[in-house]
């Protein structure tokens, strides 16, 4: 006599139904060891709910996974914990950040007078500091990496040609008590004709290091909206820290063509730039390469003799587009 066909026995219920079955709503706890990153809260799961992990966010350092022992041995997967059952804790692999190729890398950041650092002779008088924050140009601020440099662009505007005292509004440098040596200025452009101010710092040890850790910047300024017929613009003088932090790192957003590959045959058009430094015509959107000898420029293949990333240079920079 055959037996009914329509129900299941245990052995034809798939393994997490077996596991819901034993387990009920039974709730466990989730914990998170993010290994030098921002705490993340405990989560629950049960046999009949399993969570989305969350991502944790470490600055010059890229996730590589949840793993399920502090050695980082076992990682984790999908349906892993249905072989637990029980409360775990889940520890966070990092690789670090590298900044290998070469071209520009944004990130967000957050920018802090350090309060005790203010001079006590401006007695409370701050319009100095808030006319330097406002005057920093917050959108031109990223990290750029050329040859073997890494560097910090920090740029603001000046506001007036006017001095004080022999001195410009704004002046910045590195606070070597709190930095050491790790940062140093690689190149300033400061023309004359402009009120912008643009530094470079070379961070190569500081990137090396850590790159989540704080920059202090040591900054006079004065108040150039000052009346000096009315004030001694020197009482308007302050001086103080500013902290500059990365919160979280982008990464690559435009790379830079290397110079040194040697060209296509075809037609080129080339721009000669013999009085701007490097930077400056990277800034006016030229891919420039370097070459001492005018005439090799007869040659259809091109191979630069190579680029200096610092200061004033000697031949010509010039700016390649294929003739399509």
């Amino acid at each position: 006599m055959l037996t009914g066909c329509n129900s299941l026995s245990q052995n034809d219920l798939s393994p997490e139904k077996v596991i819901q079955d034993a387990y009920g709503n039974n709730a466990y706890k989730i914990t998170f060891d993010t290994n030098g990153a921002e705490p993340i809260n405990d989560i629950e799961y049960t046999a009949s709910y399993m969570p989305t992990l969350p991502t944790p966010v470490k600055v010059g350092y890229i996730f590589s996974g949840w793993y399920m022992d502090e050695n980082l041995l076992t990682p984790y997967s999908d349906g892993m914990l249905y072989l637990y059952m029980s409360n775990v804790t889940l520890y966070a692999k990092w690789e670090k950040e590298l900044i290998v190729q070469d071209g520009i890398y944004e990130f967000e950041y957050s920018l802090n007078v350090v309060e005790d650092s203010i001079d006590a002779k401006t007695n409370g008088n701050t319009a100095a500091i808030d006319g330097f924050l406002n005057d920093i140009d917050k959108n031109d601020i990223y990290i750029e990496k050329g040859g073997d440099k890494i560097l910090l662009k920090f740029a603001y505007d000046n506001k007036t040609f006017k001095k004080f005292n022999n001195v410009n509004a704004y002046s910045i440098s590195i606070n070597t008590n709190l930095m050491g040596s790790q940062i140093y200025l690689n190149n300033a452009i400061e023309n004359l004709a402009e009120t912008r101010r643009t530094y470079f710092y070379n961070i190569n040890q500081f990137v090396e290091n850590d790159l989540s850790q704080s920059i202090f910047f040591h900054v006079v300024a004065y108040d150039h909206d000052a009346d000096s017929s009315v004030i001694d613009v020197e009482k308007t003088k302050c001086e103080f820290d500013l902290e500059f932090r990365i919160t979280r790192f982008v990464g690559l957003t435009k790379g830079f063509i290397n110079p040194n590959t040697e060209l296509d045959d075809g037609y080129y058009q080339a721009k000669k730039n013999t009085d701007e430094t490097y930077k400056q015509c990277q800034d006016r959107g030229y891919n420039v390469v370097e070459t001492s000898d005018e005439y090799r420029l007869n040659y259809i293949s091109f191979v630069c003799d190579g680029v200096s990333y610092n200061g004033h240079h000697i031949g010509y920079k010039l700016m390649f587009v294929k003739d399509n």
